[in-house]
C-alpha cells in the first residue's frame, strides 16, 4: 500500500510538473497583438486581424484557465496523498474507484458525488467554491494578462 501511495505521488507530481511547464510555456509565446502584422493592410484586412488576435487570446485564456486548474487539481490531490485522504471521495468519504483514479488522477469525488455536484452546476450556476476558484483564477491569470 505504502508503495503504491508512493508511485502515486510521483506520478502526481511528474503531472503537475508538465502542467507547470505548459502554463509557463504559454505565458512565454508572444501575444497574436505582438507580433507583426505583414501583407494587406487594407481596412478590411485590419479588421480581420483584429478579430482573429481577439479570437487568439479568448482561446489562450481558455487553454490557460483549464491549465491553471488541473495544476490546483493535481496540487490538491497531492496533498491528499501525503495527508493519507486519496482515493477517498471528499463528499461522502467512501472509495473512489480505481478505474476512475487511473482515468483522472486528480478526481477528489466518487462517481456519485461528482454526478450530484455536476447536477447542480447546470440547475444553479457557479455554487460558493466556483466562486472562489474563479477569484483565484483571476489572480493566477493576471501574470498572463
Amino acid at each position: 500500500m505504502e508503495n503504491r501511495m508512493t508511485a502515486m505521488l510521483n506520478e502526481l507530481c511528474e503531472e503537475r510538473d508538465h502542467v507547470n511547464h505548459w502554463i509557463a510555456d504559454l505565458r512565454s509565446e508572444p501575444r497574436p497583438e505582438e507580433l507583426q502584422a505583414g501583407g494587406d493592410n487594407t481596412p478590411l484586412s485590419e479588421i480581420a486581424d483584429a478579430m482573429q488576435i481577439a479570437e487568439d487570446q479568448e482561446i489562450r485564456a481558455t487553454v490557460l484557465d483549464s491549465l491553471i486548474v488541473r495544476k490546483w487539481r493535481l496540487e490538491w490531490a497531492i496533498d491528499r496523498v501525503r495527508k493519507g485522504r486519496y482515493g477517498l471521495c471528499v463528499n461522502c468519504g467512501e472509495s473512489i474507484a480505481a478505474s476512475r483514479l487511473v482515468a483522472v488522477p486528480e478526481a477528489e469525488r466518487c462517481m456519485r458525488c461528482q454526478a450530484q455536484v455536476e447536477g447542480l452546476h447546470r440547475l444553479h450556476g457557479p455554487l460558493v467554491f466556483g466562486w472562489i476558484e474563479a477569484g483565484e483564477r483571476l489572480q493566477e491569470r493576471a501574470a498572463f494578462d
